[in-house]
């Protein structure tokens, strides 16, 4: 898990810097919506603290549909992590919608 944090804390670092301050980060189950150049800079911190509470993650692409100016990606997850000290385990799927402007962000 230390091997595969240290890639997705740079993977994520890299994948924010193509995001656009108008980034809505969604969480339904929760009722949790982030946006603007707050939102993106809560769900950054919140994606690499959570490589550091890691156990296990697995994903699974299930179908990407390719638009114009957009891209619509499912894939399921299966994670186990800690949270307050406590093992967790989230099973569920993610639907990640991309809207590309004319700078490719």
């Amino acid at each position: 898990m230390q091997a595969m944090n240290t890639v997705y804390q740079s993977q994520m670092t890299h994948n924010f810097a193509f995001m656009s301050a108008d980034i809505v980060d969604h969480h339904v189950s929760y009722n949790v919506i982030q946006s603007g150049e707050e939102g993106r800079k809560k769900a950054r911190v919140g994606l690499l603290n959570k490589g550091d509470a890691s156990i296990s993650y697995k994903l699974k692409i299930e179908s990407i549909a390719v638009g114009t100016a957009t891209a619509v990606v499912v894939f399921s997850e299966d994670a186990h992590y800690y949270k307050q000290g406590k093992e967790k385990h989230f099973v569920g799927r993610t639907i990640l919608v991309l809207e590309f402007n004319k700078q490719g962000k």
